[in-house]
């Protein structure tokens, strides 16, 4: 995988999931919100986030600093990639109105990343992401 959503983070930077992840299969993905509820989740989408193992991660804990990426390969998880040293999504998600449930097809997976106007402890910038495509938004925006 040649992304980087740690540390060191820039605005502007591309994060193009679809061409840069290819370490293992996958079709969709999905933002986890750090305050997700595994039954919404599961009734909305089909998708269960709870008594899995992938990838080191048996279990997700919902937490203020903890946020993931969830990878899909036919509505069941693959991959995981947990964000909470470098890029939050948080915000992606608040614009989205997405509770959790936004499905987004490889091919859409191409971000950009914008600073925030939040700080962590240690001063470094809060760096978030949206679609490098700004139309995208409307595509997988739910209604309020």
């Amino acid at each position: 995988m040649k992304i980087n959503l740690t540390e060191n983070l820039t605005e502007n930077e591309i994060l193009n999931f679809n061409e840069s992840l290819d370490c293992f299969e996958w079709n969709k993905m999905m933002f986890l919100h750090r305050d997700f509820s595994p039954d919404y989740i599961e009734k909305n989408t089909g998708i269960k986030v709870n008594g899995f193992k992938v990838m080191g991660f048996k279990y997700f804990i919902k937490s203020d600093f903890y946020t993931h990426i969830l990878f899909l390969k036919d509505n069941k998880i693959v991959g995981i990639i947990e964000t909470s040293k470098g890029v939050m999504i948080d915000d992606f998600a608040t614009e989205l109105n997405n509770n959790d449930t936004v499905i987004i097809s490889k091919e859409d997976a191409i971000f950009k990343t914008y600073e925030t106007e939040n700080e962590y402890l240690d001063g470094r910038k809060v760096f978030s992401l949206t679609f490098s495509d700004s139309k995208l938004i409307d595509k997988y925006k739910h209604p309020n």
